[in-house]
Order: structure tokens, then sequence, then C-alpha cells
């Protein structure tokens, strides 16, 4: 037989207004074939590491794949 055991939640602490972790994102090899954005994309070294930059208005962007969308609009 099963038995439940109540966990005890700080009533402080809401849990579902709690921000998503932002992990860090790097760049993929794979971004550089993807359809919509290989036309555009270049790869740079930084000194945080490779980034990703437009190749028609030079515009260095963040490498989160959501951004690289939205910049291809």
């Amino acid at each position: 037989m099963l038995t439940f055991t109540p966990v005890h939640v700080n009533s402080k602490t809401d849990y579902r207004t709690m921000p998503k972790p932002q992990y860090t994102q790097k760049f993929r090899d794979a971004w550089l074939k993807d359809p919509s954005l290989k036309e555009w994309l270049l790869v740079i070294d930084s000194t945080l590491g490779r980034a990703a930059k437009c190749k028609f208005c030079s515009k260095i962007i963040t490498s989160h794949y959501a951004d690289l969308k939205s910049h291809d609009k």
C-alpha cells in the first residue's frame, strides 16, 4: 500500500512565478547549414568564443537560435 507524505513548501516561494534559468549558448556549426540562415550567417572569433555575424549588415548577434531567426526577418 502506498502512503502519501505531504511536501511542505515555503509559502513565501511561489514556484510558478520563478524565472527559468538562462543558459549560456554557444555557436553551432549546424546553423551554417540551416537554409534560412546560411545565406547571411558568418562565424567570427571573439574574446568570448565564436559568435554569429550578419554578412549584410555586419551586426554581431547573440548565439541564441531564436535571435538568429528573428534577425533573418
